[in-house]
């Protein structure tokens, strides 16, 4: 799981994937990355819409998948704010740079 990976991290799933096949990410609990430029990129893996994979091993266990993805479909992100200590962010840019410091 992600604690044997030696970095806090999380894996999981796009609620609503952008790309196909279907994939598993594999991405740092900070999410600062020079990868994440867009506000819709960084929704996709900062709120419910990035499903933690043992939501979806329970969810399939339980033969609830299409409920749980109904549900996390339906999330509607709020404002730009970081996802750790809630700080508000006017742009991407001012969230990268909150992100490369925040300590929450």
């Amino acid at each position: 799981a992600a604690r044997d990976l030696g970095a806090p991290c999380r894996v999981g799933y796009h609620a609503v994937p952008s790309l196909e096949p279907l994939h598993v990410h594999v991405v740092s609990v900070d999410l600062d990355s020079s990868s994440l430029k867009r506000k819709e990129h960084f929704y996709s893996f900062a709120t419910g819409l990035f499903v933690d994979a043992r939501d979806v091993e329970a969810a399939l266990e339980r033969n609830a998948l299409p409920a749980l993805v109904a549900e996390r479909r339906a999330v509607r992100p709020g404002g730009l704010a970081c996802h750790r200590c809630g700080a508000a962010a006017a742009n991407m840019p001012r969230l990268k740079e909150h992100l490369g410091r925040c300590v929450a």
